[in-house]
Parts: C-alpha cells; sequence; structure tokens
C-alpha cells in the first residue's frame, strides 16, 4: 500500500499488524516524503524522498515569474529517491 504520507503508512503498518498481517511478506508498506520515522520505529518503512526544498525554490521562481508575465511550465518533473526500508520485498 503507499500511503499519503509516512505518518499515516506507520499507522497502516500498526493496522496490518493488528489484523495479523506480516509486513512485507503479506503486505508492502511504503510512506512518501521521508519524514524520519524510518530512523525512531522498530519497524523501519519503506519511503519516497522529495526534493522539498527544490520544490519550494522552484515554485516561488515559478510564482515570480508569473507574477512578472511570463509564461511558465504548468508541470516540472523533480527527482526523488526511494529509501528502503523493511515494509517491502523488493530493496531499492
Amino acid at each position: 500500500m503507499f500511503y499519503l504520507n509516512d505518518h499515516l503508512a506507520f499507522g497502516g503498518l500498526t493496522a496490518c499488524q493488528s489484523f495479523g498481517l506480516q509486513i512485507p511478506q503479506d503486505i508492502g508498506i511504503v510512506g512518501f516524503n521521508a519524514l524520519g520515522l524510518t530512523k525512531v520505529l522498530s519497524v523501519p518503512v519503506t519511503t519516497v524522498c522529495t526534493p522539498r526544498r527544490l520544490m519550494g525554490v522552484m515554485g516561488a521562481r515559478n510564482l515570480l515569474a508569473r507574477i512578472r508575465g511570463a509564461k511558465v511550465p504548468n508541470s516540472i518533473c523533480l527527482p526523488v529517491e526511494i529509501i528502503s526500508g523493511a515494509t517491502t520485498r523488493l530493496q531499492f
């Protein structure tokens, strides 16, 4: 299951375990935004790390460009990193 963020992924992990599911044998769990929970949990959650600072910089630049009347792209593809934890069978 892919969750909106790492906090929800941890909640999903806890819920799955309460139903007797084994992680990752029965179900894989992936969080989003690498919120640092993997360092403090007993089971490190696999997560997707986004370049938050770069997203902010690009957003501000595009906003200022639009205010000045410049045409900017509707979307920009930025790199992400998958940080392997113990909640998926595949190691990235």
